[in-house]
């Protein structure tokens, strides 16, 4: 239980050193060819410095900006986005996950990040070059 705690208390840490030390951030990415959709048009896109599967997001205003925060599934960590012109979303910064962690879910309450840590499964998502790969050869699922 004693590690739990540490463990806890190192992603508040993080979560607060992130929103502390929030800067200029990188300009807006082009939105990448071949995208498509229904009656939708795209108005800013970020890359997030090569960090795929942003799964759970949440948004929150702060002295009036605007700042996107976005769990991985691939990368351990929370992604920070300033969204307040739509048009040119800024990455801020990654706060890095604990290793062989997902950090995919998350929600802001106040001025607090609340996150579930789930040990990653090599059968699924864990290996970012498979993203795509569902269950495992052993016959057992690897979503419990």
């Amino acid at each position: 239980m004693r590690s739990m705690k540490s463990l806890q208390r190192a992603a508040v840490a993080a979560v607060v050193l992130a929103v502390t030390s929030f800067g200029t951030g990188s300009p807006a990415d082009p939105v990448p060819s071949g995208w498509e959709a229904n009656n939708m048009e795209p108005i800013g896109y970020s890359r997030l410095e090569n960090r795929k599967g942003a799964f759970k997001m949440a948004i929150k205003k702060v002295n009036g900006r605007w700042y996107l925060y976005m769990g991985h599934l691939w990368h351990y960590g929370w992604s920070i986005v300033d969204v307040t012109d739509p048009r040119e979303p800024k990455f801020l910064k990654t706060v890095p996950g604990p290793g062989n962690t997902w950090t995919i879910q998350m929600t802001l309450h106040d001025n607090i990040m609340i996150t579930a840590l789930e040990k990653s499964s090599l059968a699924w998502g864990a290996d970012p070059n498979k993203p795509n790969e569902e269950g495992s050869s052993s016959g057992t699922s690897a979503i419990r």
